[in-house]
């Protein structure tokens, strides 16, 4: 008997995860895609995520654009506009490792101006060939959704377990102000350096607290603070980072221990050194008068 006589069919769509599922983005009119090869799973890029693309761009035969010679593919920010509103629209119904072509007519071109140091003349039509090599997620993560917390992953751990406020984190980072080269904050990451051991409430600024509660076992990120969630109005003079500074932290968050109130009240704590599944066979117990 069939799976239609059962009255069974295979799910429509793969699961969602935390973010939402990455439904398909229907591409707006006057965008053109054909696909030349497949690209690998189900998820597709979303606004703000940081995208790397080898692409070749052409007005009739003559090429106006191209990464070709420059070594290593071009990265983009979808939802930036770039390199024109057509093609940031192709990036969000692109898979990873897809190839494809799509032609873009001038309104989501290069409209009336066209670009005419590159031969693109106005109200033309061009085509491009677009490989989406990678991207990385790229996330607002404040509560108030003010872009005050920008997280990127760059390595996504391969466990769930995220740190919570008793949990002891295992970090290495390192914190700058944005733009400058000169780090006010490195921990556990110099050669050979074991990573710190901090219970995860105490890690600050707040900015940093919530990138790391929001990270994976095993997750590298990179995060850029507002002055709201780094060191304010004040800054941190004795390392030199000013007022009203926008920093930026890469971290590791290496291991987490999780922390058991066993009594609930703060009396006794109980570390967590080991696991074999779901099971903890080792720990460490804290008992506070």
């Amino acid at each position: 008997m069939s799976d239609d006589e059962l009255g069974m069919s295979p799910p429509a769509s793969p699961p969602a995860y935390d973010q939402g599922s990455f439904e398909d983005e229907s591409l707006p009119k006057g965008v053109k895609k054909n696909v030349i090869t497949e690209g690998s799973g189900w998820e597709k890029p979303k606004n703000l995520y940081e995208v790397k693309v080898n692409l070749k761009a052409k007005h009739g035969e003559t090429v106006f654009d191209s990464n070709e010679d420059e070594g290593c593919p071009r990265t983009y920010v979808v939802g930036s506009g770039l390199p024109c509103k057509g093609v940031d629209a192709l990036f969000k119904d692109m898979k990873k490792g897809e190839k494809s072509t799509a032609v873009v007519e001038a309104s989501l071109a290069f409209g009336s101006d066209g670009i005419p140091e590159k031969s693109v003349p106005p109200d033309a039509q061009v085509t491009y060939e677009i490989e989406l090599v990678e991207w990385l997620k790229i996330e607002d993560i404040s509560k108030l959704k003010d872009k005050g917390i920008m997280l990127k992953t760059v390595v996504e751990g391969p466990e769930w377990d995220k740190p919570k406020d008793n949990d002891i984190s295992f970090l290495r980072y390192r914190g700058r102000v944005q733009n400058e080269d000169i780090y006010f904050a490195v921990e556990g990451m110099v050669d050979g350096a074991e990573p710190i051991r901090i219970k995860t409430s105490e890690i600050s600024p707040s900015g940093l607290l919530t990138t790391v509660k929001e990270l994976k076992k095993g997750s590298k990120a990179i995060v850029t603070l507002s002055p709201k969630y780094a060191f304010g109005d004040e800054g941190l003079p004795d390392k030199a980072v000013p007022a009203g500074a926008t920093v930026e932290y890469e971290v590791e968050l290496v291991d987490v221990h999780a922390v058991t109130d066993v009594a609930k009240d703060g009396g006794i704590l109980v570390e967590v050194l080991k696991k074999v599944g779901s099971v903890n066979v080792s720990g460490l117990v804290y008992s506070y008068d």
